[in-house]
């Protein structure tokens, strides 16, 4: 089971987007963007110059001047403060995110499972995955991958069962559905497990399952 919260794919993330907090890549965004806007400011006053807009005088070749190198003289002055400038932190931030474990309350269903000795047996199960993922349609394939594992394995069984028993034999219906709708943390916590003795005599042995 995906206990892994957040998880190794997350992190890995995180130590990717944190290479570029090295200083020679911060230098090196600082330069090409400052070298672009420069070749920007210049395209524009050639077009002025060319279509007569602008009349290139020493002020306003100065002006235009002074506007190109604003970039480059603010990642001069950046450099003095990393890690504290702006694109590293912003890096570091984002980079944290990824670190941030995710939101994975906890999704109450007991399950319950007749058996041929006229005893069934309930089990109690509460699954952890983000609260995104908690849609009609997980819920739906989770009790139908769950409960059909729960009674394949129990309608014959005599006893009652760990909760060590119940968490392996869920394991591999767990990873299935997690590789199906993409859930990166999935798992489960045995909450109660109990046999009452049925009232009636049916002969349903199929089992049944409420949400709580």
């Amino acid at each position: 089971m995906r206990r892994q919260n957040p998880p190794q794919a997350y992190l890995d993330k995180a130590q990717r987007i944190e290479k570029y907090l090295s200083p020679l890549t911060i230098a090196a965004i600082y330069a090409t963007c400052g070298t672009l806007y420069a070749v920007f400011i210049a395209l524009i006053f050639g077009i002025l110059v060319y279509t007569s807009v602008l009349n290139p005088t020493a002020a306003v070749v100065t002006i235009f001047a002074a506007i190109a190198i604003i970039p480059a003289t603010f990642a001069f002055l950046a450099s003095f403060l990393r890690p504290n400038d702006p694109l590293s932190t912003y890096i570091q931030q984002l980079a944290d995110v990824w670190r941030q474990p995710l939101n994975v309350p906890p999704d109450s269903c007991t399950f319950k499972v007749r058996r041929t000795d006229g005893e069934e047996l309930c089990v109690e199960l509460l699954f952890f995955y983000p609260s995104t993922k908690q849609t009609a349609a997980v819920r739906e394939r989770l009790y139908t991958y769950v409960h059909g594992a729960l009674a394949n394995r129990y309608a014959l069984y005599i006893g009652e069962p760990t909760c060590e028993e119940i968490e392996s034999l869920l394991d591999r219906p767990l990873e299935m559905l997690a590789t199906e709708f993409g859930i990166p943390v999935f798992y489960l916590e045995v909450r109660d497990i109990h046999i009452t003795r049925e009232q009636d005599s049916a002969g349903d042995y199929l089992g049944t399952g409420t949400w709580n």
